[in-house]
């Protein structure tokens, strides 16, 4: 005359009930989702060298980056408006001159990052 039900997540989901509700999220990233995270991890960085480098909040910057890694290069493409709005950059092609450097692994994928002052 009495059962219980009891809920399950799926391997990949996380679930939460409460209030006679069920919410279920799939906790296994996409691609352009990883993608953005690695770009949100860049720009951290780049914040951090330009606090190295003593700069104000306004000073703009122009920012090198180098890599071989074909994904890599496809993530800064597609969120390349992102990252000069938020370091206040402008991402330059051109070889760059005398400026602070660093070299980053965001998650297995590597890049060269110059910061110069304009």
């Amino acid at each position: 005359e009495e059962f219980l039900i009891e809920s399950v997540s799926k391997e990949g989901t996380s679930g939460v009930e409460g209030d006679g509700m069920l919410v279920a999220l799939d906790t296994n990233p996409g691609p352009e989702l990883i993608r953005e995270g690695w770009i949100r991890d860049l720009v951290r960085n780049v914040q951090e060298l330009r606090k190295q480098s003593e700069l104000e909040l306004t000073d703009r910057i122009s920012l090198h980056l180098q890599t071989e890694d074909e994904d890599l290069m496809r993530a800064i493409e597609e969120h390349s408006d992102y990252i000069q709005s938020e370091a206040l950059a402008t991402i330059v092609q051109k070889q760059p001159g005398k400026g602070k450097s660093l070299d980053l692994d965001l998650d297995g994928h590597g890049i060269k990052v110059t910061l110069e002052t304009v």
